[in-house]
């Protein structure tokens, strides 16, 4: 049976099993989705509040993080770093200050409502990063476990991976609900490796944030892969690697000397 390596500039990992893939700017095109989900909660929480302020609805949407003026994301978030109550209390605080009788309630019906418009036209929503769906499938062919660790829940990233026709090619997809503490914590990818029977030092991580690659090191994974993509780089890591973008991730068949691992 062939076996594989994974080379990405000076960093060669071989004896993988295990490969996680972070779902927003990782698998997905962050701004793409996160723009317009934003928005259409904003747009519902100034729905049930009775409003009628295009101004508030833009300051709703910056205080969760979409940077509209440059069509960008902000490095800090919230949303696509911490999870769906953070960025729901963000909302509320904001949209309180503004208007006292809102209540953090009328923000999760306002979120819920978000999701039950959003699910009935998702493929209008997603698109995938560019690359990242051959790599899935040649690393699929290739016999590699696959999984998806996100901040989003499991049934929505379920979903999106549905539309986007590689949901079969995840043996485990874990959302914020399989674990008792997110990301950096590494509750979630004990989760995966505990499903998947994969050993820790057999894994590696795939994401596009700081909390991607702190999540690997405290769950001692073989390594972790950080695409420049959601804010400053700050984590160091002697096992994290530094891409541009996915097509920079070589997987190639493995010579007859051994190689450490990156």
């Amino acid at each position: 049976m062939e076996e594989w390596q994974f080379k990405i500039g000076s960093h060669v990992w071989d004896d993988v099993d295990l490969v996680v893939f972070d779902k927003d700017g990782t698998i997905i095109d962050f701004y793409y989705y996160w723009s317009q989900m934003v928005e259409l909660r904003a747009k519902q929480i100034s729905d049930l509040s009775g409003w009628n302020s295009k101004e508030l609805i833009a300051g709703l949407v910056d205080v969760m993080g979409i940077d509209t003026t440059h069509q960008t994301f902000k490095p800090e978030g919230p949303v696509g770093l911490f999870p769906r109550t953070v960025v729901c209390q963000t909302a509320f605080a904001f949209a309180n200050q503004q208007d006292p009788r809102v209540s953090l309630d009328l923000c999760q019906k306002a979120f819920e409502r978000a999701d039950e418009i959003s699910a009935k036209n998702l493929n209008g929503l997603i698109r995938p990063v560019e690359g990242v769906l051959d790599l899935i499938r040649k690393l699929h062919e290739k016999k590699f476990s696959l999984a998806v660790a996100t901040t989003d829940r499991t049934d929505r990233a379920e979903l999106a991976l549905d539309i986007l026709g590689i949901r079969n090619l995840f043996r485990v997809v874990a959302g914020f609900d399989k674990a008792e503490k997110l990301k950096p914590h590494p509750d979630l990818l004990f989760f995966v490796n505990e499903q998947t029977g994969c050993l820790p030092e057999q894994s590696l991580m795939i994401g596009d944030t700081d909390m991607d690659v702190e999540m690997a090191r405290r769950a001692d994974y073989a390594g972790a892969v950080r695409i420049k993509g959601h804010g400053v780089i700050t984590e160091k890591w002697e096992r994290m690697a530094v891409i541009e973008n996915i097509n920079e991730i070589h997987v190639l068949a493995r010579t007859d000397q051994k190689l450490g691992k990156g």
